[in-house]
């Protein structure tokens, strides 16, 4: 995830903290993933548990320096930042969400824009059509979220091959939790760590191949290696990116450690609002909250920051291996990716009725109609050999 101004929880739980200006490669599968996806694609069974070369993505994050709120912090100790915007792009399709003053503006495929929509608390699900040129599923959906006693706007995008972002607005922040299934173990790799259930290797150096030291979420601790974090977030930075990252970076480690070693007394000299009677009631001690409130002197949006952070790791465990789904409230095409056979595909859906037994689908290209037991909240379609295309569910 990446949260606040900006601190990254990897996908295995690592943390640090690093200000940068330019667009990052924040996840991404890697080359091997690829080789996988390439010699799965050439087998004549579909297993969705499986990469297949329309599961491969990257996902580019935008991070935006921000001027301190107090200017003595801005000279002595430089600027700070945010994540602005992440692109995810998967198959043949791609997906921008930013924040835009304080609502999500969201674009799929450089044209569709949903950015209106969205502040209806919108629900958008597209499962392709019948003449195989939309082949994947997603779905977008935005819903509002309390955080302490405000409700902020939170969106939650989730692609055909599991990978699920959800991201939330507080003020300028933009702040995304990315969520994988299985299949992607240790095929990753970017800011967000390489997923192979490790926290200790997640940050590396791409330009020296070495591995960076950063803390564990679950039992953070000190680092006192502020460069080191700060160059490899660097190296991530997206190859053709011409953004400048000129302005003189906050560094993290020692920023805190500047206040835990100021008198309260010249805190307050600088602002009321530096008191660190007020600050320790914020944040409690909390290090990414302590940071943050230095950085804006805003205590929604830095006891917004620790909370997401906090519940992140709970929230993986509820989001993973979640696909998209489907309400069947009439009949629904699902459109199967080209030249696959003998694939069972499992459907999670939501049923608008009292009571259901069975449901009637109809495979298409021979006309066949067979009944399928639902079970729980899924049903499985047996797609026999001769269809390729698409079958109906009534």
């Amino acid at each position: 995830s990446g949260v606040g101004d900006p601190h990254v929880d990897t996908i295995d739980s690592g943390r640090y903290t690093c200000h940068v200006q330019g667009w990052y490669v924040f996840a991404q599968t890697t080359s091997g993933a690829r080789a996988r996806a390439e010699s799965n694609a050439e087998g004549n069974v579909f297993d969705m548990n499986l990469i297949y070369p329309d599961d491969l993505f990257r996902i580019h994050v935008q991070s935006v320096m921000v001027a301190p709120a107090l200017s003595y912090i801005e000279r002595t100790h430089g600027y700070g930042s945010v994540f602005r915007s992440y692109v995810i792009i998967s198959g043949n399709s791609s997906f921008t969400i930013s924040n835009e003053k304080g609502k999500f503006g969201c674009v799929v495929n450089n044209q569709l824009v949903l950015t209106t929509d969205l502040a209806n608390d919108l629900n958008y699900d597209f499962t392709g059509n019948a003449s195989g040129t939309d082949q994947y599923n997603y779905r977008i959906k935005q819903s509002p979220k309390a955080v302490g006693n405000e409700t902020v706007p939170q969106l939650t995008v989730s692609l055909w091959s599991g990978l699920t972002a959800q991201c939330d607005i507080l003020s300028e922040n933009l702040d995304c939790v990315l969520i994988l299934p299985e299949k992607f173990r240790t095929f990753i790799e970017g800011l967000a760590g390489n997923f192979n259930g490790d926290p200790s290797d997640d940050l590396m150096n791409r330009q020296t191949n070495q591995t960076v030291s950063i803390s564990s979420s679950s039992n953070p601790e000190s680092l006192t290696n502020d460069t080191d974090i700060l160059n490899a977030c660097r190296s991530w930075k997206v190859s053709d990116d011409a953004t400048s990252d000129d302005k003189r970076p906050l560094m993290p480690q020692d920023f805190v450690a500047w206040y835990n070693n100021s008198p309260s007394e010249f805190l307050t000299t600088l602002s009321s609002a530096m008191s660190k009677n007020l600050v320790d009631q914020t944040c409690s001690g909390k290090f990414e909250c302590i940071h943050d409130y230095l950085i804006r002197v805003n205590s929604f949006t830095s006891k917004g920051s620790t909370s997401t952070l906090e519940s992140t790791q709970s929230f993986r465990l509820e989001m993973a291996e979640t696909v998209p789904f489907v309400d069947i409230i009439s009949p629904v095409t699902i459109t199967l990716p080209a030249d696959q056979s003998n694939r069972n595909f499992t459907l999670t859906i939501n049923i608008n009725a009292t009571k259901l037994v069975d449901v009637s689908v109809s495979v298409y290209t021979n006309g066949s109609i067979y009944n399928t037991p639902f079970v729980d909240s899924t049903v499985t379609l047996l797609i026999p050999n001769n269809t390729l295309e698409f079958v109906h569910a009534l």
